[in-house]
């Protein structure tokens, strides 16, 4: 967004979704800070999934009254961010993932309205390799990120979807 910061995220092959990578930590506390920073990239990105708003777990209306000024401005911060991505992305996901001691111990897809309520929250844990120091991705200085978790081999078939439907997953055995 600035010359100062990048960040990680990947786009559906459809290329109406966008995945963005955060520690668990720093998304609670960037969600938290939303009415006091509103223009974090996280929080402008956001206001692509203004269609899910109103089907939050808990909707606290008073925290999040956000004012129609700043929504623009932030619907303006990510056009400039996507450019010509912008009007095909139709939903913005945050996978997270939670250390303890530096150890990644859960990975989590959250699915989040405008304004950083969770709508769905899906445990990702067991398909994730949680290796990061071996799996991650590489920067453009060949030096390894720690951000993106890796699909575990066993799903990686190509045949196969890469994360089974709650409807699957009791068919998915340790051989596969």
């Amino acid at each position: 967004r600035t010359k100062i910061w990048e960040f990680v995220a990947v786009i559906s092959k459809d290329g109406s979704e966008l995945v963005l990578f955060f520690r668990e930590k720093n998304l609670k506390k960037i969600l938290s800070e939303f009415q006091d920073k509103p223009f974090h990239y996280l929080n402008c990105l956001l206001v692509i999934n203004r269609h899910l708003d109103g089907q939050e777990i808990a909707h606290q209306t008073d925290l999040f009254d956000t004012d129609k000024a700043i929504d623009k401005k932030r619907l303006a911060e990510t056009k400039k961010m996507l450019q010509e991505d912008f009007e095909k992305i139709k939903t913005i996901y945050v996978c997270s993932k939670e250390e303890i001691y530096g150890n990644v111990v859960s990975v989590s897809l959250n699915l989040l309205n405008s304004t950083g309520e969770l709508i769905e929250k899906t445990d990702l844990t067991d398909y994730i390799a949680l290796d990061y120091v071996a799996t991650a991705g590489i920067t453009e200085e060949n030096k390894p990120s720690s951000t993106i978790p890796r699909l575990k081999q066993k799903f990686l078939d190509d045949n196969k979807k890469s994360i089974p439907s709650d409807k699957d997953k009791g068919k998915i055995t340790e051989s596969d």
